[in-house]
């Protein structure tokens, strides 16, 4: 048995330190391993050196999670998984930036970069990104040579296309004979909350890999291509259901003259679009196109009375229903009306009691809140006789007042008894 004593175990552990001390340092004053090619990047995955990427790099997507951001050349595509935030030059989509610097790792299979330096303002932009075509045969047996790179698959179909979208799901596609699976890996992108299609379609996505597997997703609704199209008719009326004929419409990022309002050709799937006149309110959303349709907008006339000083306060105690530029809406039995018995002050709106079928609305002026301010709504509610009616809540449209349009979604539910007022806040 070889035996140390005190003193020449701790020589030994000093000795030892050293070396590793030094080459640590030594391995941090290395230049980095220049390589010309995102290929030639990739084969360092795990080796612990830093690269340098000589050749230029193109953006094809990136988001604010872990400030992650795919990149592609010629010869392959690589995600960047910045969540340190290394990198704070702001770029677009196809923007080429060069000089990208850093250690290349994998992690659940996917070959990911990871800066050790901000490469600086983009070296080119607007460059055109050509998709490499690709079958579900090649996603399946040669994957590692589309990972991170900008593919379309032609002509498929989603196995069950049942439902909305959701974040992070995995929906099964085929060609009709192999089948993979796209995920909505991109949170909060403009398809998510839209219906599955159900029609075939050419797919341009980004192959990548987790832990459960191989999945491919798409950057927008741009990339779900579809192969077939419909024709759409916007029906524009105002609150009361009267046709506005000179509205002018953007639709699918092309603004037509003022009345123009039938579409042909459209393809299969969610569009923007966005109707103005002057004097009215702005809509825009996304239309679903499945078929051949008339697809109805309400514009709203914007009030002389629309408030937009805050705080605002409505207390009833001008004793009147409706108050001053509110409206008081009854489709039954029964209606709004003044009560004494109030939270503060000497009156509040209470809902007469009736044996008949009541549907009553008791609807505010029109309210323009602040873009960048974060705003609170207060209120003071009691009931009673809960077993003698189907609903009482609170509602908001940011579309039409005129509850028959069906604009109204519900803030709050008076859905159990309460006996004294009770303050709610909805933020």
């Amino acid at each position: 048995m070889r035996k140390f004593t005190l003193l020449s175990i701790i020589l030994f552990m000093a000795v030892t330190m050293g070396n590793s001390l030094f080459a640590q340092q030594a391995k941090e004053n290395e230049e980095p391993v220049e390589v010309a090619t995102i290929h030639e990047l990739r084969q360092g995955a795990g080796d612990g050196l830093e690269y340098l990427l000589t050749g230029e790099a193109f953006l094809t997507y990136q988001e604010s999670f872990r400030n992650s951001k795919y990149v592609q050349d010629a010869t392959g595509g690589i995600l960047i998984d910045d969540n340190g935030g290394i990198i704070t030059t702001s770029y677009n989509i196809y923007d080429g930036i060069t000089g990208l610097k850093g250690t290349v790792s994998v992690f659940n299979d996917m070959v990911q970069f990871v800066p050790t330096e901000d490469p600086g303002t983009a070296t080119s932009e607007n460059n055109i990104i050509e998709p490499l075509v690709i079958t579900m045969d090649d996603f399946m047996n040669d994957f590692m040579t589309y990972q991170a790179r900008l593919v379309i698959i032609e002509d498929i179909t989603f196995v069950d296309p049942q439902g909305n979208f959701a974040n992070g799901t995995v929906y099964p596609i085929t060609d009709g004979t192999d089948e993979i699976n796209f995920r909505s890996t991109f949170f909060n992108v403009d398809y998510i909350g839209s219906p599955v299609p159900s029609y075939p379609f050419n797919l341009t996505g980004l192959p990548h890999s987790r832990g459960t597997g191989n999945y491919i997703v798409a950057r927008n609704w741009a990339d779900i291509e579809s192969l077939v199209v419909y024709d759409i008719t916007f029906d524009v009326v105002d609150e009361n259901d009267d046709p506005i004929t000179d509205a002018e419409i953007t639709f699918m990022g092309e603004s037509y003259p003022e009345g123009e309002y039938f579409f042909e050709g459209i393809p299969a799937g969610a569009h923007p679009y966005s109707i103005e006149k002057d004097g009215y309110f702005t809509r825009q959303g996304l239309v679903n196109v499945a078929n051949d349709m008339t697809y109805k907008v309400v514009l709203v006339e914007v009030s002389e009375d629309l408030v937009d000083v805050f705080p605002w306060v409505e207390g009833f105690e001008d004793e009147v229903i409706p108050p001053a530029n509110w409206n008081h809406l009854t489709y039954g039995g029964g209606g709004w009306a003044i009560t004494s018995t109030a939270n503060s002050g000497t009156s509040a709106a209470n809902h007469t009691f009736t044996a008949q079928e009541a549907d009553s609305w008791l609807v505010s002026p029109q309210i323009e809140l602040p873009m960048e301010t974060g705003m609170l709504l207060t209120f003071f509610h009691r009931n009673a006789f809960m077993g003698d009616y189907d609903y009482s809540g609170v509602k908001i449209s940011t579309g039409s007042g005129n509850p028959e349009q069906g604009e109204f979604i519900e803030l709050f539910e008076a859905s159990t008894p309460v006996g004294s007022y009770t303050e709610r806040i909805i933020n």
